[in-house]
């Protein structure tokens, strides 16, 4: 079948769907990097219109246990609490935790708010003895990783 044939019979929207689902970070796949991360939350945060704040729990060997949204937000901001984000990660026993927000104005730059919440979520994952291993922000125009820039 043609992609022209595929978009015809499936309609294009079903085959974004699609293509987005299998990008998917499910459940024991291991995420080698940021741009994994990234690679799906762009396509499914990238043009919301209001900020939400997910988390990707973790096993030992950083293979994926379980993805959760955590707190949605406005246009410029999304409120996240410790507690609400280490809850769930003790209730399945993560490891480590990918942190991942995204932001609606399509830059991808992160906030002093982004970098403080990071700093706090960092260290209640170290009392927890859950790693914190990244948080990505994602927007329209691309994605930053915060642990690649030394956490900013």
């Amino acid at each position: 079948m043609t992609a022209a044939e595929a978009v015809a019979e499936y309609g294009a929207a079903t085959l974004i769907a699609e293509a987005i689902k299998a990008t998917a970070p499910r459940k024991g796949r291991r995420l080698a990097c940021a741009s994994d991360v990234a690679a799906y939350f762009r396509a499914s945060l990238g043009l919301l219109a209001a900020e939400e704040f997910w988390t990707i729990a973790l096993d030992v060997r950083h293979r994926v246990i379980e993805q959760r949204m955590i707190a949605r937000g406005s246009l410029t901001g999304v409120e996240v609490h410790p507690r609400e984000v280490f809850r769930p990660l003790i209730a399945c026993s993560a490891a480590a935790v990918l942190l991942v927000h995204n932001h609606p104005s399509g830059l991808a730059e992160p906030s002093r708010e982004d970098i403080d919440l990071t700093r706090r979520l960092r260290e209640v994952g170290e009392i927890c003895g859950i790693a914190v291993l990244d948080h990505v922000v994602v927007a329209a125009e691309g994605f930053v990783s915060l642990a690649d820039r030394g956490w900013a």
